[in-house]
């Protein structure tokens, strides 16, 4: 009999491929609902998450305020991403050089195993990969400074607030000579955002945030790859440990009878 438990950590965290928008194609949004179509997610986290994850259909995690049920799943439709690609004047396909994170994370657990799974997605509707990595602290400098065409990277929640999800992503005016990830500027998101911020009536913030949503999800400046419940075996003597969402430990109530 195994002496091994296994807690599951509630998902709160999503990971996703970013689209520079300061570099051609990617300012086209047909281009971005193209990769985002030709992109088998269920079939990445079928093969590469080991049973921990689902495919994201938005940037908040299940279950979280603001979380709209009545977005449908992007599909997966290499034929309709071709057309997309076609319509946007790039029935050739592209080359694009595709970032992969250097370090694992719980919403990424294999980075360049997915980024290839992904590059070969792309391939069957044109689109040439050159896949690339660095140091972690220069690739996430580089993609805070724009150099990066397209790249992974994910969000695990600090406090379990769709603010600090949805603001973090979208919430500040992007600028070339700015230092944020986020390149899409979209004037209507970020309003609905930081009204959300000034009320303190949750129905009222739970309605912008899926109005965000709904936003997002016709523009794809991002595309949400999956969700995680990562695992976390401990001893069976170890009792009382109570799993959190936002990674922070509490110990207070662990005992351990061994």
């Amino acid at each position: 009999m195994s002496d091994l438990q296994v807690l599951f950590r509630p998902s709160l965290n999503v990971a996703y491929i970013d689209f520079n928008q300061f570099q051609k194609p990617f300012d086209d949004p047909r281009v971005r609902q193209a990769l985002s179509e030709a992109t088998n997610r269920q079939g990445i986290v079928d093969a590469l998450y080991g049973g921990t994850g689902v495919a994201a259909k938005e940037m908040l995690a299940p279950g979280m305020l603001g979380y709209n049920e009545d977005i449908q799943a992007i599909p997966y439709d290499p034929e309709h991403a071709k057309q997309l690609l076609s319509d946007a004047g790039l029935a050739g396909g592209f080359t694009t050089d595709f970032w992969y994170m250097p370090v694992d994370r719980p919403y990424y657990p294999n980075p360049q195993a997915i980024a290839q799974v992904v590059c070969n997605d792309w391939a069957a509707v044109g689109v040439k990969c050159n896949l690339k990595t660095e140091d972690w602290t220069a690739y996430l400098n580089d993609a805070r400074a724009h150099k990066l065409p397209t790249w992974m990277l994910g969000w695990t929640g600090d406090n379990g607030d769709p603010d600090n999800f949805l603001y973090f992503f979208f919430g500040v005016q992007p600028a070339p000579d700015k230092q944020n990830y986020n390149t899409w500027d979209n004037a209507q998101a970020r309003d609905l955002l930081l009204k959300a911020q000034h009320s303190v009536d949750d129905t009222e913030r739970d309605g912008l945030y899926k109005q965000v949503a709904t936003i997002v999800r016709s523009e794809l400046p991002k595309l949400p790859v999956a969700h995680t419940t990562p695992p976390l075996p401990a001893k069976n003597y170890v009792q009382g440990y109570v799993t959190n969402p936002t990674g922070t430990e509490y110990f207070k109530t662990v005992t351990v009878n061994k």
